[in-house]
């Protein structure tokens, strides 16, 4: 007996390795027979219905060849792949007809996708998903089994497939619709680089509905596709951690959610609140002030939304405080610091300019006038403190101006100088200059004209006129500032008259 088993073990072992090689001759065979519908597929001018139906019984022969490769991972793996390659086909192929029935037929006519249109989207997507999975199961056989260019393959042709999927669904009339049936998609997508940019797809396409639907003023629609944009980040970030590039996007996207979300809110709270403004200021007989107080938490509510996010949209809400305090609640100096307030924000948000926006000509014209009233109040004090100077400081002037109208320059700096030292810690005019100046007076009296001599003088009075000048004596009270206006002033009388020489 012993002897028996011994014979029967390489017997047995030669079987099984007959057995596996007629198995894997027969899935090869299947294989083959399947690759010949394939090709004849493609036939240039085969109506679509033929080509659709030997790609069919290619995909039932591939299936066949995969039955019968009976665990063998190399056959399967190969079986599969070609089922993916056929499926894929069969996608481009319904979607070809359905483009060209679109184009030509009467079935697809008008904007919105008819039930027709969407039956025949559906099929094209459904070989897609068919594709995805059997190039998936291709991958997951085929990894040990096979070398690294045929898996490189594999991956290039899904891409391919992901890369058709994302334009076939872009035309698509349903929004929703669309974006269902990509999230549908990420249940069979294997690769996390493909996963990360199909949600980063989608959130892309949410986003730019919500600003679509913002500039149609349906804050609701907006506001709806902003909030669901968190989801597809937070996935897409999951799926990319190897992948920088991708990460910066979905953190970037990440960002322009949160301040388009915060831009939408403000112009909703602003558009809502700006309807019940012009309905207040409308009524003539009395005010809801429960309103007037509400408006203007609204406002409130859209400003704080869009501080340090949306400059223009806090500038809005912040402007419209102001009106309502300007002329529902009459208080002018709330009015001045909110319009200040707006145009800070304006000149933040440079290089943004909002000069041809009412509410900025508005608010412009308004702080304008402030500042002249403020200028003017402020003028008057100064004038009617400096007539009580004037009339205290009157006999120091009026000797000052007999000098300056019976003497020359020389004597009234001298008279200056006497009567009324300068107060400057450095002063300009000293002793020699003022003989220098009495020296070239009497030269002009013995000599004839002499331009340079002219221009010293020039020279002399100018160190004058620093001594005295206003601004650099305000620390030396308001009396002494008044002085030294009027001491400028004289010495000015003869530096013009030298001027005209």
């Amino acid at each position: 007996m012993a002897t028996n088993s011994k014979n029967e073990k390489p017997a047995t072992r030669y079987q099984s390795r007959l057995f596996k090689a007629t198995k894997k001759a027969n899935s090869e065979k299947l294989r083959k027979l399947g690759n010949s519908f394939y090709g004849k597929a493609f036939h240039v001018g085969l109506a679509p219905i033929i080509a659709k139906d030997r790609l069919l019984k290619a995909v039932n022969i591939y299936q066949q060849a995969y039955d019968a490769a009976d665990g063998d991972a190399d056959c399967m793996s190969s079986a599969r792949k070609n089922s993916g390659l056929a499926y894929f086909r069969l996608a481009k192929l319904v979607w070809d007809d359905m483009e060209e029935e679109f184009c030509f037929g009467s079935c697809f006519c008008g904007h919105v996708d008819s039930p027709a249109q969407e039956r025949k989207q559906d099929e094209v997507i459904q070989w897609f998903e068919k594709a995805f999975v059997k190039f998936h199961d291709a991958h997951k056989l085929g990894f040990a089994v096979k070398g690294n260019d045929w898996l490189a393959g594999i991956h290039d042709k899904t891409q391919e497939v992901y890369d058709e999927l994302l334009e076939f669904t872009q035309d698509f009339s349903n929004f929703d619709r669309r974006i269902g049936k990509l999230y549908h998609f990420s249940k069979v997508l294997f690769e996390g680089k493909l996963l990360a940019d199909l949600f980063h797809h989608v959130a892309e396409a949410l986003f730019h509905k919500a600003i679509t639907c913002l500039d149609d003023r349906d804050f609701k629609e907006s506001l709806k596709y902003l909030h669901e944009m968190n989801f597809p980040i937070e996935e897409g970030l999951k799926h990319c951690s190897s992948n920088y590039e991708m990460r910066c996007k979905l953190e970037t996207l990440k960002q322009d959610s949160y301040y388009q979300l915060a831009t939408s809110e403000s112009i909703q709270a602003n558009t809502i609140a700006k309807n019940n403004l012009d309905t207040l200021l409308k009524q003539e007989e009395f005010l809801l002030m429960d309103l007037v107080f509400d408006t203007l938490d609204m406002f409130k509510s859209a400003a704080l939304k869009a501080r340090e996010l949306d400059l223009e949209q806090e500038a809005i809400a912040v402007y419209y405080q102001g009106v309502i305090f300007r002329d529902v609640l009459k208080l002018e100096h709330r009015v001045k610091a909110l319009f200040m307030h707006v145009l800070f924000l304006c000149e933040a948000a440079k290089p943004r300019v909002f000069f041809f926006y009412d509410w900025y000509k508005d608010c412009s014209a308004c702080v304008k006038k402030f500042q002249e009233e403020a200028r003017d109040r402020d003028e008057s004090e100064q004038q009617k403190k400096k007539k009580a100077h004037l009339e205290k400081l009157k006999p120091k002037i009026d000797a000052m101006r007999k000098v300056q109208n019976e003497s020359s320059p020389h004597k009234l700096l001298k008279h200056v100088y006497k009567k009324h030292k300068p107060k400057v810690e450095r002063q300009k005019l000293q002793e020699e200059d003022l003989k220098q100046l009495k020296k070239l007076e009497e030269e002009d009296r013995e000599k004839p004209y002499d331009q340079a001599r002219s221009k010293k003088k020039k020279m002399l009075l100018l160190k004058a006129l620093q001594d005295y000048h206003p601004d650099k004596n305000q620390e030396f009270g308001e009396e002494w500032v008044v002085l030294c206006e009027e001491i400028s002033k004289c010495i000015n009388h003869f530096y013009e008259c030298m001027k005209g020489v």
